[in-house]
């Protein structure tokens, strides 16, 4: 998983086909900071991730110290949390983020789950009832339920068993009173439910909480009975069991005074920080013919449209998250040559796409398609690695602005508020766009002319690379005055088809404004050229 982010960022693409840039990352000349991470227990339940915060403190302060800006890209999401953009993590990256400090992550993969569940109540609507369920992808009947109410209110919880329509065994109800609560329910097969139950009526976002820790050995179904007279009370579930999550849904099953959870304010705790840049997935692929020669489709996947796993927001406090969508279904990128899954063999070889053996150490390694919002938000991680190329003073709200001001919409995203939606956020991210937006904040200018040049970093410290794209070879000319229009340099450039890079040295020059013309028989560019 990780080898496969990375490698969407920012790989090199080395060795996985004859044309170099087929499976190149999306800003593959980066420097890459990696940092491992393997939260504790107590990281998830105190919303707090101090693992993943000190790896982008980690990344920031690393590129800062070789004089670099920094996007810090996290794949990763968590079922715990207020989700209202004031979790202890969220609080810590407001305070990481800021200029050349950018931080992406994925919106997360929930849309076809029901892991959340809300309730309004008035004194003549006091109750909600709702089942939990166990994912089929743990060893055990393992969940956790975080539950939070709103400010200044109090709410009161009850937990049954049921067989059928008869209600086996019940809690006492239990109130906000600060404890933690062991609660062992015995079902009609003799077999157990255990609860512990953890309140708090003043959490750190000054809202009350409980939550709840599920390990179930028993067939009988759980309902968990929420009561209160005034307030809105929202619950979501999951579970993270050796890095991966896994959710159950709450549901109502044939219970008339039971209710279904629903697919909204299913964005993890952490995309809901105001600063970071959650990252919605949509199709870019439908199907794609694997090493063997064998086409592998995805059925039901239109290209164009969401996914139909990426989730929807929005938070807790009714902002729209996410803020865009990136291609994440399905991305082709490297993988670790430590996967026996992708190995000749194994149950996953059917996504591996290329194949190629290291003339150095004469190992195995792969690319493949995997799909996710995993996958989406290293392709807006490179593209904002892009945008801080170009003007490295970019800081993560002028990022979020102009990812929002360039996105496109179409017929798949419809028409989107000022203020964004909670599917698509802004729309399609628009990697030229927002990068020409980067470079105009620079005071960069470019004519209308198709002349496809640019110079970068910009401003920079007098080392400049100008890049062109040619149509055809043919013959360019540029040249470098100061502000008083004095010629520093003037050269004849022969281009050849494809990406050309010249080298404009203005170093034994002082700081200032300069101008670079650019131009062959029939165009022109000017670019302006700040010199630090």
């Amino acid at each position: 998983h990780g080898a496969h982010v990375a490698g969407i960022a920012a790989g090199s693409g080395y060795g996985g086909n004859a044309d170099p840039a087929r499976y190149r990352g999306v800003a593959y000349n980066s420097d890459v900071v990696l940092v491992a991470i393997y939260p504790a227990l107590e990281y998830w339940l105190s919303t707090g991730m101090a693992d993943m915060l000190d790896g982008a403190a980690y990344v920031f302060n690393y590129a800062q110290s070789v004089g670099k800006p920094a996007v810090a890209n996290l794949s990763w999401g968590c079922p715990l949390g207020p989700r209202d953009g004031n979790s202890l993590f969220s609080q810590a990256m407001d305070n990481l983020t800021g200029v050349g400090k950018v931080f992406v992550l994925s919106a997360g993969n929930n849309a076809q789950n029901r892991v959340h569940i809300q309730k309004e109540f008035t004194p003549t609507d006091i109750s909600l009832n709702t089942f939990v369920t166990f994912s089929n992808g743990l060893p055990s009947q393992t969940n956790r339920v975080d539950v939070w109410g709103d400010s200044s209110e109090t709410f009161f919880m009850r937990y049954s068993l049921y067989s059928g329509n008869t209600r086996v065994d019940s809690s006492v109800l239990i109130s906000l009173d600060e404890t933690t609560h062991y609660i062992t329910l015995r079902g009609s097969d003799g077999d157990t439910c255990f609860i512990t139950v953890t309140t708090v009526s003043n959490e750190f976002n000054g809202k009350p909480h409980m939550l709840l820790d599920i390990y179930s050995k028993t067939a009988n179904r759980l309902c968990l009975n929420v009561t209160a007279t005034s307030g809105t009370v929202d619950m979501w579930q999951g579970y993270v069991y050796k890095t991966s999550g896994y959710y159950g849904t709450f549901t109502k099953f044939n219970y008339a005074w039971a209710s279904n959870g629903d697919n909204i304010k299913q964005v993890s705790d952490m995309v809901t920080t105001r600063s970071a840049i959650g990252v919605a997935a949509y199709n870019t692929k439908n199907s794609f013919v694997n090493i063997n020669g064998t086409t592998q489709n995805f059925p039901g996947t239109t290209i164009g449209a969401i996914a139909t796993f990426s989730s929807h927001g929005p938070t807790a406090d009714e902002r729209n998250k996410p803020d865009i969508a990136g291609p994440g279904m399905a991305v082709a990128s490297s993988v670790s040559s430590f996967d026996s899954s992708l190995m000749a063999g194994g149950p996953d070889r059917s996504l591996v796409c290329a194949e190629f053996t290291s003339p150095r150490n004469g190992r195995k390694y792969n690319y493949a398609l995997f799909q996710g919002t995993s996958m989406s938000s290293p392709v807006v991680s490179g593209i904002v690695a892009l945008m801080l190329q170009a003007n490295p003073q970019l800081s993560a709200a002028q990022v979020m602005d102009i990812l929002k001001q360039t996105a496109i919409t179409d017929n798949f995203t419809g028409t989107i508020p000022a203020t964004g939606n909670t599917t698509w956020g802004y729309g399609k991210v628009n990697a030229y766009a927002a990068i020409l937006r980067a470079l105009e904040t620079t005071g960069i200018y470019h004519d209308a002319s198709p002349l496809a040049c640019m110079l970068y970093p910009n401003p920079g410290n007098g080392s400049y690379a100008l890049q062109y794209t040619a149509p055809q070879a043919q013959q360019m000319q540029v040249t470098v005055t100061d502000a008083a229009g004095r010629q520093l340099i003037v050269r004849n450039w022969q281009v050849a088809a494809g990406n050309n890079t010249l080298p404009v040295d203005l170093t034994t020059y002082p700081a200032g404004i300069y101008l670079a013309r650019v131009n062959n028989t029939e165009q022109l560019a000017v670019i302006k050229i700040v010199k630090q």
